[in-house]
Formats: C-alpha cells, sequence, structure tokens
C-alpha cells in the first residue's frame, strides 16, 4: 500500500488498516425463518448450500415461493405466526432437506479427504465420456 504509488496517493497519508471483522454464514437454512409479521429469504434465512457456499439460486428461488406465499396471506387477511410457518414448510419441502444431504457429504469428505481424490482419480481415468453420462 506505501509502495504503490497510485494506491498510496488514493488511501492518503493517514490510512490506518483495521484488523478484518467478520462473522460465520449460516449454513443450510435457520430452523426458523418466519415469525409475527415476519418472513427470512436467502442470507437472511441462512439459505446457503453447504457443498459449495452458493445460494443466489436458492434466494431466488425462496423469493418466489415467498411472493406465491404472501399473495395467499393477503388474500387470506391472515398473517399468523402458525401461518407464516406454511412458507418455512414449502422452502423446505423444495430444497431445504437436501441441505442436510450436503452437510453430511462435506463433513464425511472433511473427515476422509482421500474420497475426494479417489472420485478426481476415477473421473480423471473415465474421461469426459464418463461425466456427459452422469449428468
Amino acid at each position: 500500500m506505501k509502495d504503490d504509488p497510485y494506491i498510496s496517493k488514493t488511501l492518503g497519508p493517514d490510512i490506518e488498516i483495521e484488523r478484518m471483522k467478520a462473522g460465520p454464514l449460516r449454513l443450510g437454512g435457520v430452523p426458523v425463518s418466519y415469525g409475527h409479521h415476519l418472513l427470512l429469504v436467502g442470507d437472511a434465512a441462512g439459505i446457503i448450500d453447504p457443498m459449495t457456499g452458493e445460494g443466489i439460486h436458492h434466494a431466488m428461488e425462496g423469493g418466489k415461493i415467498v411472493g406465491e406465499f404472501l399473495q395467499e396471506a393477503l388474500a387470506q387477511g391472515n398473517y399468523d405466526t402458525q401461518v407464516m410457518r406454511i412458507y418455512h414448510d414449502r422452502w423446505m419441502e423444495r430444497f431445504g432437506y437436501d441441505f442436510r444431504w450436503f452437510m453430511m457429504i462435506c463433513q464425511m469428505l472433511y473427515r476422509f479427504p482421500i474420497l475426494l481424490d479417489a472420485a478426481t482419480a476415477a473421473v480423471a481415468r473415465k474421461g469426459n465420456d464418463f461425466l456427459a453420462q452422469i449428468s
């Protein structure tokens, strides 16, 4: 930062770099994504795939589910907490239960990394035709 003329000029002479602050990601969805007049979607609901760390697809899908659900709730005029639970149940049914499997697979690969090495070696041996058959 000090040696590069452009960066040092941009940052100025009185720059102070703080230690990075971060929080853990809530992977695999929170146990309760609803409350009194409240629905959580996407990262707020922890709807992040434990396998990839990504969540945009699930956030978009969750947004669609919450939109459809809110249309129904507005039509009925009922926003009771138990009614809001329907939203949670819908996203769990659509993709939430997959997160449990993905988390178990991640933990297994963490404990036994040789499985990942073996899978990579098998794919390398069998080639592109093998991968094309899987998908």
